[in-house]
């Protein structure tokens, strides 16, 4: 049975600051949990797995057993402390997590994101990018976290799923990238040069920048030497798209029209 200052301890995982000095973080709700059970990415991952007194999925309770990992059950006011939504299913996983391994240039097709605020634009980024099976994403200094509660709901399990680098000084990394010969894209509407005009082979090594939500790509960025921009062409005089939406197309075209 969890003490009161373990409760305590389990909450203060909804904070950052927390999750960042413990090397910690919840993950609520079922698929998010099989999800992270399934995770080759993710072994042993989870530490401990809290249950709502009411919790009734069996099957899932003793696939967690199979796996060995400490269950606890609490009281219904001692779940909703630590809990992060509204409609809890009433299950929540500790997961310990340091980072992911660290693989500076991967081959084939990587994602940069530049000043990505929103954490349900973040997720859906990763949720996209795993369903096309896109394996590599990166995403500069100053954006949302990963381990934001609404980010991981948003990604759909995509965070277990694939490899992930954050806090990254992209104008150093892209400028790298371009001496060791992958072939980088900005994604701008400053841009004349269309995605439909673009031919890709899966064997390329090939990075597409996405920028921040209401400014876009920095003129920092921009400005680098030896890099391209895109844009997607519109067909109509609406001024923009969603950036989770742009990372759909793009991968659509790069993935499966090519």
């Amino acid at each position: 049975m969890l003490t009161t200052n373990q409760i305590k301890e389990f909450s203060k995982l909804r904070h950052r600051k927390y999750r960042e000095i413990s090397n910690k973080f919840l993950i609520e709700g079922e698929h998010l949990i099989d999800e992270c059970l399934k995770s080759e990415s993710f072994p042993g991952r989870i530490k401990k797995v809290l249950i709502s007194s009411g919790f009734q999925n069996k099957s899932l309770i003793e696939r967690i057993k199979k796996a060995k990992i400490t269950i606890e059950v609490l009281k219904e006011i001692q779940f909703n402390k630590i809990s992060e939504t509204e409609n809890s299913q009433g299950i929540i996983a500790v997961v310990s997590f340091s980072g992911y391994n660290r693989k500076d240039f991967p081959k084939g097709l990587i994602i940069a994101l530049e000043n990505i605020n929103d954490p349900g634009n973040l997720g859906t980024i990763l949720r996209t990018a795993w369903w096309f099976g896109v394996k590599n994403i990166i995403i500069g200094r100053n954006s949302v976290e990963v381990l934001n509660a609404k980010t991981i709901r948003a990604s759909q399990g995509a965070i277990f799923n694939i490899d992930i680098q954050s806090d990254i000084d992209l104008k150093e990394y892209l400028l790298t990238a371009v001496k060791n010969e992958y072939e980088v894209f900005l994604t701008t509407l400053k841009s004349k040069n269309y995605l439909s005009d673009f031919k890709y082979k899966k064997e390329d090594n090939v990075i597409i920048v996405f920028g921040n939500e209401a400014n876009g790509i920095s003129d920092d960025l921009i400005s680098l030497p030896s890099v391209n921009n895109i844009k997607i062409q519109g067909l109509s005089n609406c001024e923009s798209l969603n950036v989770a939406q742009s990372v759909a197309i793009f991968l659509y075209h790069f993935k499966s029209v090519n």
